[in-house]
């Protein structure tokens, strides 16, 4: 008993200085510069980060980036240099300790409680580069030095693009064995300033197979779907030509379910977030719009129009049912003794 009491009081004691740091420093980052720059090779553009002090005490934050540039941001040819006036720290680079792979880190600080400090900092991009780059900053925690959170929103800098994929599907039909049909088009639109390379449309089932068959042959097809995407062990996938700067590629796909027909299906699609083309690696500044769904279900419209009379006939019967059980006990008050 005296054994686990002490190691209790000896635990709260080890964490109390943890406890006293996390309550007299907690940092948030705001990023005030555009979520994307348009940089081309040769040109640079400025940075700028807001640090809040939210804590109770006077301190200096140590900030950390987050790469998401393929290859990181010093291959693919971007400097980039603090150029803020006191309190913003050079940037310096970090051994991560994980696959020979670097971020910058810089300090700033100090920062009373409740005041921020703006820094700034020069993203040159060299006239040889042939790529994006993104990146985020974060605030490194004491209790693991190389441990950073609280990312804020990625920015992208480069040439850049907006490619999005959709899909449509029309004509849905179930035929005599029960079995379900519709044709889907899929609509790859390029919405940068570049063309985009050839690439796959396409999905992994490493977790899930399609509950349809896909079928891209014949005229205005999307062509074979055995274009894996590069998955773990396997998944479909169509090869999509290249598509011009503002142009947008349409294809037809024929579904068929695998078993009849009960429930409405889907399965998605998605092109890649990094587009290639004119020897360039773009990063596409909308990736949420990356992944479309192919669906197997009637029609929407003739859906909902069928399901109306359905809801108002039971709503009906059970505000009938409701009017008869409120006469019941109004005539059973009424013929009390």
């Amino acid at each position: 008993m005296r054994l686990r009491i002490f190691l209790l009081i000896t635990g709260a004691l080890l964490c109390l200085p943890l406890m006293r740091t996390a309550l007299a420093a907690d940092y948030r980052i705001e990023r005030l510069s555009a979520r994307e720059t348009h940089l081309e090779p040769g040109q640079s553009a400025s940075y700028a980060l807001r640090i809040w002090n939210l804590g109770t005490s006077v301190g200096v934050a140590h900030l950390g980036n987050e790469e998401h540039s393929d290859p990181p941001w010093l291959e693919a040819g971007y400097l980039l240099t603090q150029s803020s006036a006191f309190g913003c720290g050079d940037l310096v680079r970090e051994y991560t300790g994980l696959f020979n792979f670097y971020r910058l880190v810089f300090d700033a600080g100090p920062i009373a409680p409740g005041q921020y400090l703006d820094c700034r900092i020069t993203v040159f991009r060299d006239a040889a580069s042939r790529h994006d780059m993104a990146m985020s900053w974060g605030v490194r925690r004491s209790i693991d030095p190389l441990e950073y959170d609280d990312y804020i929103e990625s920015a992208f800098f480069g040439t850049l693009t907006d490619v999005s994929i959709d899909a449509h599907s029309s004509g849905f039909s179930i035929d005599d064995a029960g079995f379900a049909h519709a044709t889907a088009e899929l609509e790859i639109h390029n919405g940068g300033s570049m063309p985009v390379e050839p690439q796959v449309a396409g999905a992994c089932e490493d977790n899930f197979l399609r509950p349809f068959v896909t079928d891209g042959s014949g005229p205005g097809g999307c062509g074979s779907d055995d274009h894996s995407p590069g998955c773990f062990d396997w998944g479909y996938g169509f090869l999509i030509p290249e598509v011009a700067a503002g142009d947008t590629y349409r294809c037809t796909i024929r579904l068929t379910s695998r078993q009849p027909y009960a429930v409405a299906m889907g399965f998605p699609i998605a092109i890649d977030s990094t587009q290639y083309g004119a020897g360039f690696t773009f990063m596409d500044i909308h990736r949420e719009d990356n992944e479309a769904v192919l669906r197997l279900l009637p029609d929407t419209t003739n859906a909902v129009a069928a399901a109306v009379p359905s809801l108002a006939i039971l709503g009906l019967i059970i505000l009938g049912a409701a009017l008869v059980l409120i006469a019941w006990r109004r005539s059973a008050q009424w013929n009390a003794p």
